[in-house]
């Protein structure tokens, strides 16, 4: 039985006249409104596979259309669904994010994997991320691939499962990894934590139009938990003042200090606490989608 989703609606838009105030530009950006586009789908592999795909106009996750993938027969082989397109002008030495949306009709999670590769023989793979999409609509990533190649290159979604499924995917966005912001801290490598201290990855993780960020606290501190753009540029302080020990969260409303929206785009959280006897930072990395 097909199963019935909450609708998430997300678009980015990106326009000359914002260009410039946001937090960055996605290097690659695909919602499927406008057709398949220049991507590729294929039921082959080394153990033949079956199925059909097409552009779903219900809004199943986000903007007007998602790309639909319906396996009759799913093979046996790593790769015997494939979905890809080619990328142009990646740099050897950068790290890029991959973030997506997908959802299956599945009872079980269906097996995906998030693929870096050459587009001609011999088809190097550079990295493979192994992950799962789950039934119900989730948005995935990052997940971060330190670039070793100047060049064309594919990205692919590798989806593997015996059983008759569907499986719906939109929203495909690669941005290059923030680094050296705020204060030089890399968003990837956090600050050493002593004993009872932590910050989480925010969840939802691309968001629209708020997120939660979860933070620990080994004793009780003075506390500051501020979002910045890449440019080192303060957008909002989310909270400032005396905090108790323990678990604790915040939500980020997607408005800066003048209670304005900001832009599509990585953003940077940061949290410096001083308690009696530690102090503790770190920062991390949120994509926010509108």
């Amino acid at each position: 039985m097909k199963r019935v989703y909450t609708v998430i609606v997300t678009v980015i838009a990106v326009s000359l006249l914002t260009m410039s105030a946001m937090a960055q530009d996605p290097f690659y950006y695909e919602e499927f409104d406008d057709g398949l586009g220049t991507w590729w789908i294929g039921f082959e592999g080394t153990s033949t596979a079956d199925g059909v795909s097409s552009i779903d106009d219900q809004a199943m996750l986000s903007g007007d259309n998602s790309l639909m993938i319906e396996i009759f027969d799913g093979g046996s082989s790593n790769w015997h669904v494939q979905a890809l397109d080619h990328l142009t002008g990646l740099v050897s030495g950068t790290s890029y994010d991959v973030y997506f949306m997908a959802a299956t009709d599945s009872d079980a999670p269906v097996k995906c994997d998030i693929v870096w590769s050459l587009p001609v023989d011999p088809w190097t793979t550079f990295t493979t991320f192994d992950y799962t999409i789950n039934p119900d609509p989730e948005s995935y990533g990052p997940f971060t691939w330190a670039c070793t190649y100047d060049g064309d290159i594919d990205l692919k979604f590798w989806l593997g499962d015996n059983d008759p499924t569907i499986v719906w995917l939109d929203s495909v966005v690669v941005v290059e990894t923030p680094e050296n912001a705020v204060g030089g801290c890399c968003p990837d490598e956090l600050a050493s934590s002593p004993d009872g201290f932590a910050l989480e990855q925010n969840f939802p993780n691309p968001f629209n139009p708020s997120t939660n960020i979860a933070y620990t606290l080994a004793e009780r501190s003075d506390l500051t938990l501020s979002v910045y753009n890449l440019e080192g540029r303060h957008v909002r302080t989310l909270y400032n003042g005396p905090c108790n020990a323990g678990p604790n969260q915040v939500t980020w409303d997607g408005l800066d200090s003048n209670s304005q929206p900001v832009s599509s785009g990585v953003y940077i959280y940061r949290m410096d606490a001083k308690g009696t006897t530690q102090t503790y930072s770190a920062s991390n990395k949120m994509f926010l989608i509108k």
